[in-house]
Formats: structure tokens, C-alpha cells, sequence
């Protein structure tokens, strides 16, 4: 009788912790690494939630770091070769690798509008590789708040 008392309160566990689970969005992992597609500068759907997508489902720089920010642990982003127009500041809050395709076509541009903000690093470490940042008012800020 024991070991069906057992059974009985195992398998309610067990049913009680799948319904918990049920209708839970899924998380991206810590260390995800995010591609970059699009050149567009939009924002992250659902920050923490579903991966880096923006409201078309695309993955934009700004909706990358805005994935990587709300997730814990390091990232890393992908950047193709492309210029990347940004109209406002990054702000970078969060350990973060940023892999472009080559300083001379990898080109995060700030001249939309001219002199917009550039990339702000306010917590973790950035490291930036074979990219070139132009046209910002201040380029990259280490330290301060947003």
C-alpha cells in the first residue's frame, strides 16, 4: 500500500509540474548567439523571450543587443557585411562579443541623424571585432547610465 501511496503522489507531482510548464514562453539560453539579417534599425519584439525578433521576425542589431541585455550571461552577435544605420544610441548593459564581417564592410553608421548618440557601454564587458564604428557624436562611451 506504501509503494502505491508512492506512486500515487509521484504522478501528481509529475502532472502538476508539466501544467506549471505548459504556456510558458521558451527563453533563449544564456551565450545565445544572435545572426543579425536585417539592416534596419528596430526594436526587439519581446526582450528575454523568443530569441532576437523584431516585429517582422527579424534580427536588426538594435534588436539583438536589446535581446542580449535582457538575457544573463555573455553573447554574442554576428554582424554580416552591410552598413547599419542607426537613428539613436546602444546602450550595452550586459557582457557582449560583437562579430562584424571586416572593418570596411562591416560599418555600424550613426549619421541618421547626423551625429546620433553611438554605442554605450553601461555594465559588462564589450568586445568589438572586425567592424568599423563612424559617425556618431560620441563613437563609444565606456561607464555612465542611460
Amino acid at each position: 500500500m506504501q509503494g502505491l501511496r508512492f506512486f500515487y503522489w509521484f504522478v501528481v507531482f509529475a502532472l502538476l509540474a508539466g501544467f506549471v510548464g505548459i504556456g510558458l514562453p521558451a527563453q533563449a539560453a544564456p551565450n545565445t548567439p544572435f545572426v543579425v539579417n536585417t539592416n534596419a534599425d528596430t526594436h526587439d519584439a519581446n526582450p528575454g523571450l523568443y530569441g532576437c525578433a523584431d516585429a517582422s521576425g527579424n534580427c536588426s542589431l538594435r534588436a539583438a543587443i536589446e535581446e542580449a541585455n535582457a538575457l544573463a550571461g555573455a553573447d554574442t552577435i554576428t554582424l554580416p557585411a552591410n552598413t547599419y544605420n542607426l537613428g539613436s544610441h546602444l546602450s550595452i548593459n550586459s557582457e557582449l562579443t560583437i562579430n562584424g564581417a571586416g572593418e570596411a564592410t562591416t560599418i555600424i553608421n550613426g549619421s541618421t541623424p547626423p551625429g546620433s548618440g553611438g554605442i554605450q557601454t553601461i555594465g559588462g564587458n564589450l568586445t568589438l571585432n572586425d567592424l568599423t564604428i563612424q559617425n556618431f557624436y560620441f563613437g563609444l562611451y565606456i561607464g555612465g547610465t542611460t
